[in-house]
């Protein structure tokens, strides 16, 4: 027990002195996703696209995107969602992301190419406009596409945004509540957000999934403040989050949950802070959420 909190204690300290070095060593994309074809890219944010439509109840998407500003927290090595947003009428897109992942690669071009493909009528017009091909590549006309690098905790954006969105992102910010008090300082009256959240151990503990949930916070965040890992947050955060926040939740379906038999081995194991949370809520492992910020 004691070698294994040590190593991952150092783990920690070595990430949060070079995060970004760490992270393009690793090959991490941002996407949870290890290196990938342009075409599986390209699939991948499509779906990430369409739930997000989904979860939102926009059975059009260009009625529900027209002339909106997007923010996506977290998007990772590949801007594809927000190109889809604006193929599809958006006005602007916003990436924020901690971490300095490289846009402007012969993958990401050869995945534009594919995206352009794609698409017909309207939605191509606007993506051909938005695209630049320059030495044999496509890149990113900038007039309408702006990239923060920056936490999701402190971005500032110059105007609010009409649409706030992220795919498995917010279980890894270090401090929910600030990024949810930034959300709600964002998003203009009547603006909505859509998230994918996943609460697994994502592979941290493989065949117990709630060990994670065992430690003390002190020791969690001694181990894994710097590297992404979970924040361990539970789906009653949320609730509260959104409330204070002044977001009315509009949907939420849940993707994954925990077994009854996994729920009751886990419990008497359970950190106190996590021992009061009912097992219908402790068991989700896995949602997708839309909210509405309130007017006024």
């Amino acid at each position: 027990m004691f070698l294994h909190v040590g190593k991952e204690v150092a783990k920690n300290l070595i990430k949060g002195a070079f995060p970004t070095l760490v992270t393009r060593l690793r090959g991490h994309t941002g996407r949870g996703q290890g290196e990938q074809a342009p075409k599986e890219i390209l699939r991948y944010c499509r779906g990430v696209f369409e739930g997000h439509l989904k979860a939102l109840d926009a059975g059009d998407p260009e009625a529900a995107l027209r002339d909106k500003r997007v923010v996506e927290l977290g998007p990772g090595d590949t801007l594809a969602t927000g190109l889809l947003c604006l193929a599809h009428g958006a006005r602007s897109y916003v990436a924020v992301d901690r971490f300095a992942f490289r846009l402007d690669t012969e993958k990401n071009s050869a995945m534009y190419a594919l995206l352009l493909d794609s698409l017909q009528g309207s939605p191509r017009r606007r993506l051909e406009a938005l695209l630049r091909r320059e030495g044999g590549r496509f890149r990113l006309a900038p007039e309408r596409i702006q990239v923060l690098r920056e936490p999701a905790e402190s971005f500032q954006l110059s105007e609010p945004a009409d649409l706030l969105m992220s795919q498995a992102v917010l279980e890894h910010v270090r401090d929910l509540a600030s990024v949810f008090a930034r959300m709600g300082a964002a998003c203009r009256p009547g603006g909505s957000m859509v998230h994918v959240v996943d609460l697994s151990d994502h592979g941290l503990y493989p065949g117990r999934p709630f060990k994670f949930l065992s430690f003390s916070p002190g020791l969690w965040t001694a181990m894994h403040a710097f590297r992404g890992s979970p924040n361990r947050e539970r789906l009653p955060r949320y609730r509260q989050l959104l409330a204070q926040n002044r977001f009315d939740l509009t949907r939420l379906d849940v993707r994954a949950a925990a077994s009854t038999e996994e729920l009751r081995e886990a419990r008497p194991r359970l950190h106190p802070a996590f021992g009061s949370i009912p097992d219908e809520d402790l068991g989700v492992l896995s949602f997708h959420f839309a909210a509405q910020k309130q007017a006024g």
